[in-house]
């Protein structure tokens, strides 16, 4: 079997011949940690279905052989969060075609939980249920239900992927919250399904009721409908590519007795240049993730006001710019630019400025040395944009909301050596990290010191759930912040959850 390399016939490239679609159910004869209970498991799930495989698929009998495809077929097939691994090959025949062999190997793909938390007097509980590969036909149904003191809330949603056989993929949610409040979302897209592809197109509508404080004094209500549509196009060749975009959104919100009415048209036009990577062990364990590097430069405006429709009358400029490159075999940097502002009523508002560099090397055995730096600054918001706090919840493990730290510039630091073990208890993978985050944040006239930065150090556990749907990783970890709190046992600070702090994607 010859796998993903040069081979031509003389006179031109071969002919696919014939696609053989081999596929593994989560636990296979060749990868079974969990024993005579194998069979069982197995049967509690459904494969995925032939079809669906088959349709991913970038070439089809009778196709010349492109080695891109392949490439990239592989790619979107381990983009599908269902699938554990993908591989395309291929093997020659003695008349010149070639025979071509997709093999893929499905995760687990439901998800029951339970819910708890419990402070002071109060407790609140939910259940929650995913399926992420509904009946072995690649569908996403989510359903959860919440009981807390203001009231229950429930949501459902479905995803329905190639709808029709189509590249169309159409998605919904419905949420309904405690007192009245509410959230629907539809969403339909077409994407760029592959480097061919020469368009694309979004439309996504949504309505929600939000009530804040209910049954009090200050009582007030949130209402927001919108609609959007972005329809973009890609022009020139496989790995370089124009890609322009045009867009329409209505918005109708009101908050309290306050309202607003924006309807704007944008447009938007950006140089890629692509290239892949292929490697392991920097966000997961076992399953292969693949680096999209190249880079990007684009620009974009949006008009808002006459002659497009009523309500708020303003200018819109977006800009960004991202550079995504490989160091050697082992290491890769990853750089970011963003900048937004608006000009309206004869002021420039909402001028946001962010840069952000993730670094990776990976030339340690079984560890990965990650970085990340994210530099900010938020100037004149208005219309509900808000200054970033750093706590847990955005990477400064240690600290909480009510540290407030916070302000128009902020700065992000985050170093981690993950390391990967080969200790597996069943399916669940053991590994850790060592870190150190670092945060500041200046408000307007201020000037960055870095002797205001506050630090936090720590440990954590890493736990790879390898057959889970997109191989997730359970996160534990234990920060002592280093500034102002001490460095007493009594002041670690315990956090946990989904993910790495930060991630490649």
């Amino acid at each position: 079997m010859t796998s993903i390399s040069s081979s031509e016939e003389e006179g031109g490239k071969p002919i696919i011949r014939k696609i053989t679609i081999l596929r593994d159910n989560v636990f296979s004869s060749t990868d079974n940690p969990i024993g005579i209970a194998r069979p069982i498991v197995n049967k509690l799930h459904i494969t995925t279905r032939e079809s669906i495989i088959r349709q991913e698929l970038l070439f089809q009998e009778g196709d010349t052989l492109d080695e891109d495809l392949i490439q990239e077929t592989e790619r979107n097939l381990r983009r599908l969060n269902y699938l554990e691994s993908a591989q395309v090959t291929y093997e020659e025949n003695p008349e010149g075609s070639v025979d071509v062999t997709v093999h893929t190997h499905d995760s687990w793909s439901t998800s029951i939980g339970i819910t708890l938390s419990r402070q002071e007097n109060r407790t609140d509980y939910g259940l929650l249920f995913e399926e992420f590969n509904l009946l072995g036909y690649g569908k996403k149904l989510n359903a959860s239900w919440n009981r807390r003191e203001e009231g229950d809330s429930g949501e459902i949603s479905y995803t329905e992927n190639r709808i029709f056989g189509s590249r169309w993929t159409v998605g919904g949610t419905a949420n309904r919250g405690p007192v009245g409040s509410y959230r629907y979302t539809l969403n339909s897209e077409r994407p760029f399904y592959s480097l061919d592809t020469k368009w694309a197109a979004n439309l996504r509508v949504n309505s929600e009721k939000t009530i804040i404080n209910p049954n009090t004094e200050s009582e007030f209500t949130n209402i927001s409908n919108s609609q959007k549509i972005t329809i973009s196009r890609a022009l020139g060749e496989r790995f370089a590519k124009i890609i322009t975009s045009t867009g329409y959104l209505h918005l109708d919100a009101s908050s309290g007795n306050s309202r607003e009415t924006v309807n704007e048209i944008s447009t938007s036009i950006r140089l890629r240049s692509f290239r892949f990577a292929k490697t392991q062990r920097i966000d997961k364990f076992e399953r292969i993730e693949d680096i999209e590097l190249g880079n990007s430069l684009g620009v974009g405006i949006g008009r808002a006001g006459k002659p497009f429709g009523e309500g708020r009358d303003f200018w819109r400029y977006v800009a960004d710019q991202s550079a995504r490159i490989s160091v050697g075999t082992k290491a890769y940097v990853l750089e970011r630019l963003n900048y937004t502002t608006t000009r309206e009523s004869g002021n420039w508002v909402n001028r946001i400025t962010q840069l952000e560099f993730k670094g990776y090397y990976q030339k340690l055995p079984s560890q990965t040395l990650a970085l990340r730096v994210i530099g900010s600054k938020r100037r004149n918001l208005v219309f509900g944009k808000e200054l970033i706090i750093l706590d847990e919840s955005s990477g400064l493990r240690g600290y909480a909301s009510s540290d407030n730290i916070t302000g128009e510039k902020t700065l992000l630091l985050n170093v981690e050596d993950r390391i990967f073990t080969d200790i597996k208890f069943l399916t669940v993978a053991l590994g850790g990290v060592l870190f150190l985050d670092g945060g500041g944040a200046w408000g307007k006239g201020e000037s960055i010191q870095l002797s205001d930065m506050k630090y936090s150090a720590g440990f954590g556990f890493r736990f790879g759930l390898t057959k889970s749907a997109s191989s997730r990783v359970g996160r534990l970890d234990f920060a002592i912040p280093l500034e102002g709190k001490g460095t007493q046992f009594k002041n670690i600070v315990v956090s946990f959850g989904s993910d790495q702090i930060f991630s490649l994607n």
